[in-house]
């Protein structure tokens, strides 16, 4: 076999490596999910004085609802998300964002390690009808049943954790009559949020 004969061999495999890697059928996930998530992500500015509660300052435990559409080829995983909430009293929040990592079946588990990057955006801060986008960076770790229901669509049952890191954050003042309590406000807005939810959905 001569120099050129193992050249162009050494290529058809080079090329035909990756696409084997990815032979693999698509796998489309639709899924919906709730749960838990905690901020820290707006509080109020040292020194100023108010009277504002834990709404206001997205504390403790808050609903996080949202959906998410995933493309499975192989390992490789490629999404987008959608979160909202309900029931907040002032401020709310909001996610767009993208999906890239990993996942694994193991028989009937998929487990799933999902980088996030998107914009978070905070509404009506304090009550103040005042709404700000931050870009944000996080992951998405992950485990879910798939039960075969009718070829080739499939149940998914399952767990999402997440945490996100807003890249940029800023101070918004809320005008007296706006705020609780009527006073001036000064809000540090951006931060972290961690949570847990469960999804449910079906691969096709």
């Amino acid at each position: 076999m001569n120099r050129k004969t193992l050249a162009a061999l050494a290529v058809t495999l080079a090329l035909a490596a990756p696409a084997a890697a990815f032979a693999d059928p698509v796998d489309l996930t639709l899924e919906a999910w709730g749960g838990w998530k905690r901020f820290d992500a707006l509080g109020l500015k040292d020194g100023v004085t108010t009277a504002a509660n834990d709404s206001d300052l997205l504390k403790g435990s808050n609903n996080a609802i949202g959906a998410d559409a995933i493309v499975k080829l192989s390992i490789l995983e490629l999404g987008a998300l959608y979160e909202g909430g309900v029931n907040y009293k002032t401020t709310n929040t909001r996610i767009v964002g993208g999906l890239l990592g990993v996942g694994a079946d193991i028989s009937l588990v998929r487990l799933e390690l999902l980088g996030e990057v998107g914009g978070q955006q905070y509404r009506n801060i304090a009550g103040s009808g005042y709404d700000k986008w931050f870009p944000y960076v996080g992951f998405r770790p992950g485990v879910s049943l798939r039960l075969p229901i009718a070829d080739p669509i499939k149940l998914v049952l399952g767990v999402w954790g997440f945490a996100r890191w807003d890249v940029s954050s800023t101070t918004v003042d809320v005008l007296p009559g706006t705020a609780v309590g009527g006073t001036m406000s000064r809000y540090d807005v951006g931060g972290s949020t961690f949570g847990v939810v469960g999804r449910v959905g079906i691969e096709i």
